[in-house]
């Protein structure tokens, strides 16, 4: 097995000649935009809301593009493109004005900022339109872990079938099928640069992967407990992996392949893991309900987060390292503040207990899976619901985002994987 790009799919470069940009009273003549009962399209911002009244979604999506490059006097069509038919266009149209929002830093405050344009973003709904889009089948047990590669293309699924399996995001084809363990795996994290995969499982084994050579583990990790998660630092040093038979933390030199710290002495086991962007902090998600916060250069514990009732299911960090997004049995999602581990929001996801949770690329929203195999898309700065969707006919035990922010997959214990994405 290879992930070498397929050869048969080729791209062509065409050059084009680079044309003066037209400006406000510039006519230009011909072209292959929509022309409604004109023989020619005018130039510059005019140019642009002509184009932007196109039937055809990807001309539209190009007028918004142009218009954002007017400024003030192109937001308006920014703005109403929030509105678009088409999704693509909606979702286009977003991207480019939170970028313009962030880029005036007011997100958080309306200085030196369109108030039209925060309360624009305030009201759209991201995910509005996100819809089931394929169903992947080939597992024989419960999924119980997923990863997606930095590229985007391939989905990893972990099981309970003792195997791990390769897909193609685009086709939902299933590429490869690794085997090597003696029983079920719990957990899985790619190396940064996605090259190597880790396999932890209830084996008591750690399986170390070389995904480009496509052999049995290189490597096997021996422990003397079961292993119920696992995470890699984003620095590539070091991975740490929880066990649930007498509650411990390992911390393993990647380089090495030993165990560099062993932290022992928790009351109670670890059953989520996360650690911070700039690789220094570790948080964990404890069944005591609580949340540890440690050094993970020292292993010294720096702070217990307290607030859920039951135990702590899910964490994750926003990507941006500010916050600490949380899930657990007491059917709450909360989100911390990494520093001074105040509770910025907390609300009762859903009915169901809540055991699954992924963050957007952005650090905007949360993504979250319960029991009842529902999915709930959160806003991380409001707390408000964006989309509840349902699919799985059991519990959502795992969720995985593409680097895009569009696309994500869920994994449950009904043995499916399923890949949903905002429809067009």
């Amino acid at each position: 097995m290879s992930l070498a790009r397929d050869e048969e799919v080729k791209t062509r470069t065409v050059t084009r000649p680079k044309l003066p940009r037209p400006q406000d009273r510039d006519a230009v003549l011909g072209g292959q935009s929509f022309v409604p009962g004109a023989a020619a399209v005018l130039g510059g911002l005019e140019g642009v809301k002509l184009r932007f009244g196109s039937p055809q979604a990807e001309v539209r999506k190009a007028a918004v593009v142009e218009a954002m490059r007017y400024g003030e006097r192109g937001l308006a069509i920014a703005i109403a493109a929030l509105e678009d038919a088409s999704p693509g266009v909606q979702r286009r149209a977003y991207e480019l004005l939170r970028e313009r929002a962030e880029l005036a830093a007011c997100l958080s405050q309306s200085e030196g900022c369109d108030r039209q344009l925060l309360e624009a973003l305030q009201r759209y709904n991201p995910w509005s339109h996100t819809r089931q889009q394929q169903v992947l089948l080939g597992h024989l047990d419960g999924i119980s872990d997923l990863a997606i590669l930095p590229e985007g293309g391939v989905i990893i699924s972990a099981s309970r079938d003792r195997t791990l399996k390769m897909w193609d995001i685009e086709s939902g084809k299933m590429r490869a099928t690794l085997e090597g363990h003696g029983n079920w795996i719990s957990a899985i994290a790619l190396s940064p640069d996605g090259r190597t995969l880790f396999s932890g499982s209830i084996d008591r084994t750690i399986g170390v992967w070389d995904l480009y050579a496509g052999e049995l583990p290189k490597h096997r990790w021996q422990l003397d407990r079961f292993v119920t998660s696992i995470a890699i630092a984003p620095d590539g040093q070091t991975l740490v992996s929880a066990s649930v038979e007498q509650p411990a933390l390992h911390l393993w030199n990647l380089k090495t392949g030993q165990i560099s710290h062993l932290w022992t002495g928790q009351a109670h086991f670890v059953k989520s893991l996360a650690i911070s962007p700039d690789s220094k902090t570790l948080v964990t998600g404890n069944a005591d309900s609580t949340i540890g916060l440690w050094d993970l250069k020292t292993g010294q514990l720096q702070r217990k987060l307290l607030g859920h009732l039951h135990a702590v299911s899910a964490v994750r960090i926003a990507p941006n390292g500010k916050t600490i997004v949380s899930g657990s049995r007491d059917r709450t999602i909360m989100v911390w503040d990494i520093k001074s581990g105040a509770i910025q929001w907390a609300t009762e996801a859903s009915t169901a207990v809540l055991t699954a949770l992924c963050v957007t690329p952005d650090s905007q929203f949360a993504i979250a899976g319960g029991e009842d195999g529902a999915i709930g898309i959160w806003n991380l700065e409001t707390g408000q619901l964006q989309r509840l969707l349902k699919g799985h006919t059991d519990i959502v035990t795992c969720l995985a985002i593409a680097p895009d922010g569009q696309t994500f997959v869920s994994g449950s214990q009904d043995g499916t994987l399923k890949i949903w994405g905002i429809g067009d």
